[in-house]
Order: C-alpha cells, then structure tokens, then sequence
C-alpha cells in the first residue's frame, strides 16, 4: 500500500510515531550487541590497529598470521641434544562479505499527504537498519552454530554423563536446568577457558535465567550465585530446537569478533555528477556501528507516490545503505581434537 492511501481527501489525524508505533517497533539486536562488545573488549581478536586497517582495506582480502598449539615433549633428564620441538605457524584467510538494502522518497510526494518528508525519511531508515540487523544477526548466528565445538574434555559431557550430546549440542534435561549455569563453568574451565562468559540464547532463555537469578540467598534455595561470571544477551534469530525450551551458545570473551568497511567513495564523503549522487558514512543507532550511504536524484513518474495525476515528471531521490562485513572465530587448528570456546546447549522441555 503506497502513501497515496494517505493522501488528504478528508480529514485525519497524523498518527505517525505514536498510533503505528508497533507495525515499526525495532527488534533487539543482542548477537550484535554481543559481537560488537566482544570486538571492542580489550581481550578482542582484533586490535584498533588492526579494525582501522579493515575499514581502508575495501577490494583486498585479508590474511592472519596465527600459531598452532605446541604439544612439548617433557621428559624426567637433561641433555645436550637438540630439543625437537617446533613451532608452526599458519595464514588464516577471512573472508568479507556484502548487505545492503534500498529505498526512494521523493521530497514533493509529501505536497499532497499528511506525512512529512523528514518524518518518512527517519522511518524508512531505521526500516533499513531493521532490515539489515535481522539479515546480519542470522549470519552470526550461522557462524555460532558452524563453529560449535565437538570435542568436550568435561567428565559432565558425554552420553552416559550428566549432559549428553545431540548434534554436538550440550542437552540439558528439566532435572540439571536450575543448575546448568553453575556446571557450564566448569564444562568450559575442564577445556581450559575461563571466566567471564558470554551468553547469547533465544529470547525464551530469558526466562529461565531471570527465574533462577531470582533465586538468592534469601530464598529456601539460592540459586542466583551461579550468574555473577556471566553476561547475556538474547535474539529472536537463535532458532529453539525442536524439543526445547530455549536455547543458546556460552563461550568466553574474545571468542568471536567481526568488522565492517566501506567503499572508498563513502568514507571520502566522495559525489558525481554535480552532486546528484553522494557518498557517506552514517552511525546506524540500531545496530551499533558505521554504515555507507549512497544516495541519488533522478527525474522520474511520483503521481502514484503523492496522488496528483500530472505529477509525472517529479524528483525522486534513491538511498541506498550498505556495509561489506567480516565475522571470526578464534582460531582452532584442528576441531576435531582440540576442543573449540563454543559451547551450544538447549535447555529441553
């Protein structure tokens, strides 16, 4: 439905921002939020050098130099041979990739229509930022869920132990739930990782986490002291497993971390043909960090846009709001042995 249902055929009230405030509530980004915390941390994967590096690096790609783990050989005597141990030492690839969404207003559709250009433009762009947080969010998601570890040194894990594995999934059965936070810090601590941990679960676990974190020291069971190493974020774009009542991903700080960059054009706030198009940056709110803008005028038919027959020849300007993106794990030289800081679990119903 276009504005033309707007138009001022009679008299109405503009109920823009308050009687439509829910058909364009914004959802919470917690996995961004997370990512974007865990990128800024001081323990980050990533240092400022290095985010300010990506930002200028748009058409190249991008390698790490990283170490593998060193297993030494200790032995009970010493010697004057040559000790055999050797360092290896490896280029990791990390590959970028692209989100933009678009939209077009034209300032003069508005002529005719109780809206206001201004008021509209706002909207459409926290629209954008929606539509592009939602996009970005199942793509760390995904990330999570590739990255997950399947290798467990934990007594608690395993099929005839406390937490059995689905999926290379941690199952959490309704008996152990009230104190699965206090078990995972050991889980990950029997895999070397430590304290604090980061939480990022369906909007379902919330509930749960907010039922036991209740739970305190006044209470005939103290259940909250289980939280205090933990920071929790929750999305809508964690799918719940079939079966479960929520579920989630636990791994420490400085376990994934992610980067944006725009084109040269947006960050020289760089226009062409006598200003008719025009590059830039933008802090989208919403989500957290820069995006680009590109935005252009043309000549084009807005009579369906303002609801005037003859305005066939009217100016439309074309936005288009992008960022190239980049999203890591830390690195694991060999999953399959080596268990990763990655840890999914489903609280079952």
């Amino acid at each position: 439905m276009g504005y033309l249902t707007t138009a001022l055929r009679s008299l109405r009230e503009n109920g823009v921002g308050r009687f439509d405030k829910q058909e364009n509530r914004m959802p919470t980004f917690g996995m961004i939020g997370m990512i974007e915390s865990m990128t800024r941390a001081e323990n980050s994967l990533f240092s400022a050098e290095q985010l300010q590096a990506f930002m200028g690096s748009f058409g190249r790609g991008t390698e790490i130099a990283v170490t593998d783990v060193e297993n030494m050989t200790v032995t009970n005597t010493r010697s004057c041979a040559q000790v055999p141990n050797e360092g290896t030492s490896e280029l990791v690839t990390l590959n970028w990739g692209t989100l933009s969404v678009g939209f077009a207003l034209s300032p003069y559709q508005f002529n005719y229509n109780q809206l206001a250009f201004e008021q509209e433009l706002m909207r459409r762009w926290k629209n954008a930022q929606k539509a592009l947080g939602k996009a970005y969010e199942v793509i760390i998601e995904t990330m999570l869920d590739t990255n997950k570890s399947v290798v467990y040194d934990s007594s608690l894990v395993g099929a005839a132990a406390d937490y059995p594995l689905t999926g290379d999934t941690l199952q959490v059965s309704t008996a152990l739930r009230s104190l699965f936070f206090n078990d995972a810090k050991s889980i990950l601590r029997a895999d070397d990782f430590d304290t604090p941990l980061y939480v990022i679960g369906s909007t379902e676990l919330e509930s749960s986490v907010m039922e036991y974190a209740n739970q305190g020291g006044g209470n005939s069971t103290n259940l909250g002291f289980q939280f205090m190493d933990y920071l929790f974020n929750y999305s809508n774009r964690v799918p719940v497993t079939s079966g479960s009542r929520s579920t989630g991903y636990i791994m420490p700080g400085g376990t994934i971390a992610h980067a944006v960059r725009h084109t040269p054009e947006q960050l020289a706030n760089a226009d062409a043909k006598g200003g008719a198009i025009k590059w830039s940056t933008q802090f989208a709110e919403e989500l957290g960090f820069t995006v680009g803008l590109t935005e252009e005028d043309d000549c084009a038919d807005i009579s369906a846009r303002s609801g005037a027959a003859e305005h066939t020849a009217g100016k439309v300007i074309s936005f288009k709001v992008d960022f190239d993106y980049m999203t890591a794990v830390a690195y694991n030289s060999d999953d399959t042995t080596y268990p990763g800081g990655i840890k999914k679990f489903d609280l079952l119903s």
